[in-house]
C-alpha cells in the first residue's frame, strides 16, 4: 500500500510538474528570403545593379498592384495612403 501511494504520488508530481513546466519547441519566426538572383530570358542576374535594371525595364510602377491579405480592421488604415483599395471577399467578389 505504501509503494501504491508512492506511485501513485510520484505520478501525480510528474504530471504536475509537465503541465507546469512544459518545453514544447520554439519554431522561430519566418524570415524574408534574401534575393540572390534574378532569372530573366534565362539569364541569371546577381549584381545589384543588374536586377536594379531588370526591375526598371519590367516593372510598371505605374499599374503595379499589391494583395494584402490580413484583419481588416488592423490593414486598411495603413494601407489607404498608397491608393484606392479594392476590398474582396474570400471569394474574390468586391465588397460594398
Amino acid at each position: 500500500m505504501v509503494f501504491s501511494l508512492l506511485l501513485h504520488g510520484g505520478l501525480a508530481a510528474a504530471l504536475i510538474f509537465a503541465t507546469q513546466f512544459s518545453f514544447q519547441p520554439r519554431t522561430p519566426p519566418p524570415q524574408p528570403l534574401a534575393i540572390t538572383a534574378v532569372v530573366i530570358n534565362s539569364q541569371v542576374l546577381h549584381a545589384a545593379a543588374q536586377v536594379q535594371a531588370a526591375a526598371k525595364k519590367y516593372v510598371d510602377l505605374n499599374h503595379l498592384q499589391w494583395i494584402c491579405v490580413g484583419d481588416r480592421k488592423q490593414i486598411e488604415a495603413s494601407l489607404k495612403p498608397y491608393g484606392p483599395l479594392t476590398i474582396v471577399d474570400v471569394k474574390g467578389n468586391p465588397e460594398n
